[in-house]
């Protein structure tokens, strides 16, 4: 890497493609983003190490679910080894109206950047990224690669894979600090089970059981590790029950950020219990428990997934269609037959549901949210926010500040 360092900011700052360099145990030594833009370095690491662990001297292209482009490579020599990888980059960009899941882009940057960030991003074709990713190749082996057989060969990821291991991870690393948690196996086994179920009546009449240890009661680790464990398998056990994986997980980094901001003075049995009856609601919305199956059509729970997971997109029911391979109307007809509401109206109503949970989790603007949710117009915001939710974003505000 010595001597080549200026060589790869120039080409990463001509290109708008970051690169990142990792040593043998994919750990992070070099990166074309300044730090303050970087989440928690071991986060980034995890994530990365999906790509680096079966990475070889030949570069190779991965697409991400949703289209984030990923090259990577094997750096030997001087009898040491490394990987270069290069990414993430898009053949279109985040933020156009034919955009999908275009998520990685989280793993990499502060959640609270990511719009402006994306602004800033170019849109690559493939054959450029490759084109890009072979000279890195040439840079660091001093062997010349084809970028067209790179583009034949392209392997196609998917994002449940890396947030698999993110979760497991989590669960491992919190375990390991406390030999035990205060459950029972089966006792969770039991819990989760009504969460992948939807039966939000059972998670409510659940009650914990009573601490194993009681020199750990009151310990604040302990209150952590328990609260980031029911975070990280309530997660799961949704995305089991039929919960959307970017809805999942978005929830979830809700909860951590919480928990990121302390537990001390916190009610955790009432954090707890939140975050269970949140999941397994969100679980009984998608239509996944028995009961749901049988009164919504499939086109029905894939079209709220869908949406679920697009509300900061542009959205119109022929996309959705499209998503779907039916015809529009025949859409229509079913939003009408199973929700008793059209289209348009049940994607507003989910903005604003969204917007809600916006102002009660973040500190972004009343305007940032309006823009990013696509209002025409913040007074438009106001005006839709009130229809639902019975108060003005800004009264909303106050009254939560007042909850405080």
């Amino acid at each position: 890497m010595e001597g080549k360092s200026n060589i790869v900011n120039y080409l990463s700052e001509q290109s708008g493609v970051p690169v990142w360099i990792f040593d043998e145990d994919s750990r992070l030594l070099f990166s074309t983003i300044e730090k303050d833009r970087l989440v928690q370095t071991d986060r980034l690491e995890s994530f990365f190490a999906h790509f680096t662990e079966k990475a070889t001297v030949t570069p190779r292209i991965h697409r991400l679910e949703g289209g984030g482009l990923f090259g990577v490579l094997k750096i030997e020599g001087e009898g040491n080894t490394g990987y270069c990888v290069a990414g993430p980059s898009y053949e279109i960009h985040p933020l156009s109206r034919r955009s999908k899941k275009f998520v990685s882009i989280y793993y990499l940057i502060n959640s609270e950047k990511v719009h402006a960030e994306l602004l800033k991003t170019p849109a690559v074709s493939l054959s450029e990224f490759c084109r890009f990713v072979s000279v890195l190749g040439e840079l660091f082996n001093g062997k010349e690669y084809g970028a067209e057989k790179m583009s034949a060969e392209i392997s196609e990821r998917s994002l449940a894979t890396f947030i698999d291991r993110q979760l497991t991870e989590a669960i491992f690393n919190a375990r390991e600090e406390e030999r035990e948690t205060v459950y029972a196996p089966e006792e969770e086994k039991r819990l989760f089970s009504y969460v992948t179920n939807g039966d939000v009546e059972a998670v409510r009449r659940f009650r914990m059981p009573t601490v194993k240890d009681p020199s750990t009661e009151g310990n604040h680790y302990q209150a952590l590790f328990e609260a980031v464990t029911i975070v990280a398998l309530a997660t799961r056990a949704a995305i089991d029950g039929g919960v959307d994986y970017v809805d999942a997980y978005s929830m979830s980094d809700l909860y951590f950020k919480r928990l990121g901001q302390g537990v001390s003075g916190m009610d955790t049995a009432s954090f707890i219990t939140e975050v269970l009856v949140h999941f397994t609601q969100k679980v009984r919305e998608v239509g996944n428990t028995g009961e749901a199956q049988s009164t919504y059509s499939p086109y029905i729970t894939r079209s709220i997934q869908y949406i679920r997971a697009h509300l900061h997109y542009a959205l119109s029911l022929e996309d959705v269609a499209n998503e779907l391979n039916i015809n529009p109307k025949y859409l229509s007809r079913l939003f009408v037959n199973h929700l008793g509401e059209k289209f348009s109206a049940f994607v507003q109503r989910e903005r604003v549901m969204e917007a809600k949970n916006l102002l009660d989790n973040t500190e972004r603007s009343i305007a940032d949210i309006s823009n990013s949710l696509g209002f025409s117009s913040q007074s438009y915001f106001i005006k839709v926010f009130t229809k639902y939710i019975g108060m003005t974003p800004g009264q909303y505000l106050e009254r939560k500040k007042r909850r405080k």
